[in-house]
């Protein structure tokens, strides 16, 4: 019988997984123009790491790392004016990333999309405006946050 000799190995532990996605489940109006509303995605379809919390629609990472953002809302029109929506992707209510359209068709997606360095406990979210009162943002699958970390 032979014995064989292990060479001593570095074990490095695995990384943390952090991903999510959720859509809106409600249609969400966004009321006066002068104010931002948080975008609300109440239906998780998936969140690895159970960062994400659909009460608030936030993503609050566990880890340090880069994260790849990405949120969209599908937006109807309230009035027959052009209307100019901003989606907002904050990071601890300081805006990283600003997507705005001028609609003036029917209804319209508007995205906002970054790769962030976030720190454990940052709070992320998107939050949405508009020029013209009475528009609405659409419930659906159109209407998403999601993210995960890739380094």
């Amino acid at each position: 019988m032979t014995i064989r000799k292990v060479k001593k190995g570095i074990c490095r532990p695995r990384p943390f997984k952090s991903a999510f996605k959720a859509v809106s489940n409600k249609n969400q109006s966004i009321g006066r123009p002068e104010f931002g509303v948080t975008v609300k995605y109440g239906k998780v379809i998936f969140d690895a790491g159970n960062e994400y919390n659909p009460d608030t629609s936030t993503f609050i990472p566990k880890h340090d790392g880069v994260y790849s953002l990405f949120g969209s809302i599908l937006y109807k029109r309230g009035s027959l004016k052009p209307d100019e929506v901003l989606l907002l992707l904050t990071v601890n209510d300081f805006v990283v990333f600003a997507g705005s359209k001028v609609i003036n068709s029917d209804r319209e997606f508007i995205t906002a999309a970054a790769v962030k360095k976030l720190r454990k406990g940052d709070k992320v979210k998107l939050v949405a405006s508009s020029h013209v009162s009475g528009g609405v943002i659409l419930k659906g699958c159109s209407t998403r946050f999601k993210g995960k970390r890739i380094r």
